[in-house]
């Protein structure tokens, strides 16, 4: 699935949103960079991708600033790997 359109920081939002659902959401003190390390504990593989959806959000929302075509195509490229992994993830925790 592609990444949300519109507001750069949705993606950031939905990565959050579905690893809640798994179990993995970040604590109340946690920043978006702190949660992005103890998430990738959870999904190694995913680790640079994880730091790109974090930038963008950190970008977006505390630097008040767009991204531009060439990070927007990486944050969609790391947007569905990681919502992939995360899917990977429930599979193996499911069983």
């Amino acid at each position: 699935r592609d990444r949300p359109e519109g507001d750069d920081s949705l993606a950031y939002r939905g990565i959050v949103s579905l690893a809640a659902r798994l179990g993995y959401g970040p604590h109340p003190s946690q920043t978006e960079y702190e949660y992005a390390g103890t998430l990738s504990e959870a999904i190694p593989s995913v680790r640079e991708d994880l730091f790109v959806v974090t930038d963008a959000q950190v970008q977006t929302t505390y630097g008040e600033r767009d991204l531009d075509d060439e990070h927007r195509g990486m944050l969609s490229g790391a947007y569905a790997r990681i919502r992939t992994a995360l899917l990977r993830l429930s599979l193996r925790w499911r069983r």
